[in-house]
């Protein structure tokens, strides 16, 4: 990650959630609540083990653990290169009480601390674009999680109805940028944001990206699938981890 992203996200972290609920009107809630359920499905005999790679403010590591209250013993761990990010995450989870062991640490996806499948699931949400080589973040991801486990990504998209496509751009140039600037004092950090949304690929294309990840010499998922979000506002991708289960 460079360190200008590294110090747009820095500048955000104290105001990233105000922002994100003005411009999707609450909607990254739902979606995130999706990808937690996605990852969720990775639990083994009762537990569930989790890393959460850019976890910002902690959305999904929260829905994780809410949803796993009294049914899972919820072991989660997340990871995001800013500090101020991470200050912000700790602060809401002492406050949730959501009662799943949780913790943080600062690191980059590129070059995860953690050994070869030491969780059921690794999630990323609205993070992979900012990666500066999003196939080998996968690859990293995919590596520390066991086979048979999930590799789930949440990311922006681009509507495939070409009405819809043109009125999300306008909206991005018009609304999001300046909007996003006025709400968190950051406009320059929603240019860029709406930039990378974009130009980032989407839909099957991404979907061939993570196929052609290779953590070793083999493929790194024995099947890959994609749902569409909000007419491909944004994307919904989960991974099985290839491999024999133990």
């Amino acid at each position: 990650m460079s360190e200008a992203v590294r110090g747009l996200f820095d500048a955000l972290a104290r105001r990233y959630d105000l922002g994100n609920d003005l411009l999707s009107l609450g909607l990254h809630r739902a979606w995130k609540q999706a990808a937690a359920r996605e990852a969720l499905r990775a639990a083994q005999a009762g537990r569930l083990r989790a890393l959460d790679c850019a976890c910002g403010s902690g959305d999904i590591l929260l829905a994780m653990a809410r949803q796993a209250r009294g049914r899972l013993d919820c072991v989660l761990h997340g990871l995001d290169f800013s500090s101020e990010m991470l200050e912000v995450c700790q602060q809401r989870l002492d406050a949730s009480g959501a009662g799943a062991q949780v913790e943080l640490v600062c690191g980059d996806v590129l070059n995860l601390q953690y050994a070869d499948g030491s969780f059921d699931a690794a999630t990323i949400g609205f993070g992979i674009r900012n990666v500066d080589d999003p196939l080998r973040g996968i690859c990293e991801m995919a590596r520390v999680v066991r086979p048979g486990g999930r590799v789930v990504v949440l990311e922006t998209g681009q509507p495939g109805n070409r009405l819809w496509r043109a009125v999300y751009r306008l909206y991005g140039r018009l609304v999001m940028e300046p909007l996003g600037g006025i709400a968190t004092g950051q406009r320059e950090a929603y240019a860029y944001l709406n930039r990378t949304a974009a130009s980032f690929p989407c839909g099957e294309r991404f979907m061939q990206l993570m196929r052609s990840a290779t953590p070793g010499s083999a493929p790194a998922f024995s099947a890959v699938s994609g749902r569409a979000l909000m007419g491909g506002i944004a994307w919904l991708y989960c991974g099985i981890r290839a491999g024999q289960e133990a």
